[in-house]
């Protein structure tokens, strides 16, 4: 397996939110802070317990419980966002985490398909 490395940005939470004519709505801002993962073999990952239990979830929905502990050594996650202050940290986690899993499996994930993982 290749190296691969893909970075998420984090937000500055609901900027809207809401519902116009019976349909949802969350709009919310990009920033320069990011949650960054690693998979590969240099990237002397933590043990999966690490990762947390959505960005477990992710990996799991992406490469499966099975495939998943075979790789759980070359993950690394990191982040420059802080948890619980609406930067939208998991769903930065979750979201690159499920991208670099992805890509190492071969796959490319749509908008559309990252984003219902993530839900």
């Amino acid at each position: 397996m290749n190296g691969i490395a893909v970075k998420a940005p984090g937000s500055c939470g609901e900027l809207v939110q809401g519902e116009l004519d019976g349909v949802r709505f969350h709009v919310s801002c990009p920033i320069d802070r990011y949650s960054r993962a690693t998979i590969g073999p240099d990237a002397r990952g933590r043990d999966i317990a690490m990762l947390g239990a959505k960005s477990e979830a992710a990996l799991d929905a992406v490469v499966g419980k099975g495939r998943r502990d075979s790789i759980a050594h070359l993950i690394r996650l990191e982040s420059e966002l802080s948890s619980g202050v609406g930067m939208a940290r998991s769903t930065a986690d979750i979201g690159a985490i499920a991208t670099a899993a992805a890509l190492a499996s071969g796959r490319r994930y749509t908008q559309l398909q990252l984003a219902r993982l993530a839900v």
